[in-house]
């Protein structure tokens, strides 16, 4: 069966750019969609562009990250993660200068092992570098641009989710929080709302929920202060969440106050 593998290199941009000490660069695509076969490479082109008025060298090189409950991105070497596919990658030019105005292709090729299953995922970095031959009493601030890669090997994909915890308490302040853990075996983008009702069903507030990324094995903490007081009677909590699933998941929790 033949495997492929969707490459999405997510950021809030068309175009990624970085100025640093009058050094401007821009990297593109921001997004890739590629399939990936296990017989043989596949190779993306990205586009460094020098923008400045000097030339610049440049570097590119993976890392590893992941992310924590609270959604903080940790970075790591790369190969740290279980699921990288850092080692999949080789890049080609590593090195290499680009002068003012002008722009340089760097082909990254993916070579997806014949066992992989599900999601997988790695940063890919370009950052400016000191040229060799050039000395200069300015002391520079390297600038570097991160994209961030997924990768699913398609009809292998397993969506999962589930809420593993919820509470709600109202001591000084209204405070709930909901723990949700992704089943499956590949990247999750959550949507969703959080709910609180009477004991006649009126909804006394309400939150959406947007742009929560989570990785295989992984939970995330979900965590809100609504601002409000409420008084005596009975009140349910409700979480809902889209995953992207066959289905949504739906967690709920009921509270008295006196």
């Amino acid at each position: 069966m033949k495997k492929s593998c969707l490459i999405a290199l997510l950021a809030g941009m068309l175009l990624f750019s970085q100025k640093t000490l009058g050094v401007s660069f821009v990297v593109s695509p921001a997004k890739v969609n590629t399939t990936l076969s296990a017989d043989a490479p596949t190779t993306q082109v990205f586009t460094v562009q020098n923008n400045s008025a000097v030339s610049v060298r440049f570097k590119a090189y993976l890392e590893d990250w992941t992310i924590t409950t609270t959604g903080a991105d940790t970075f790591l070497e790369p190969g740290s993660v279980e699921r990288s596919c850092a080692p999949w990658i080789t890049i080609n030019p590593v090195e290499f200068e680009v002068p003012a105005g002008a722009h340089q292709k760097v082909r990254v090729s993916f070579n997806a092992p014949r066992e992989a299953v599900g999601g997988y995922w790695c940063i890919f970095y370009i950052e400016t570098e000191p040229i060799p031959s050039k000395w200069s009493e300015v002391v520079s601030v390297n600038g570097r641009i991160g994209v961030k890669i997924f990768g699913n090997i398609t009809d292998t994909e397993v969506r999962g989710c589930e809420i593993v915890a919820l509470r709600i308490e109202q001591h000084s302040r209204l405070e709930l929080t909901a723990v949700v853990r992704n089943t499956g075996n590949v990247p999750l983008w959550l949507t969703g709302e959080v709910q609180i009702k009477d004991s006649m069903d009126k909804m006394v507030w309400e939150e959406g929920l947007s742009h929560i990324s989570l990785l295989p094995g992984l939970e995330h903490e979900i965590r809100r202060r609504p601002g409000i007081e409420l008084g005596p009677g009975e009140y349910r909590a409700i979480v809902t969440i889209d995953y992207g699933g066959e289905e949504i998941v739906q967690g709920e929790r009921r509270m008295r106050v006196e």
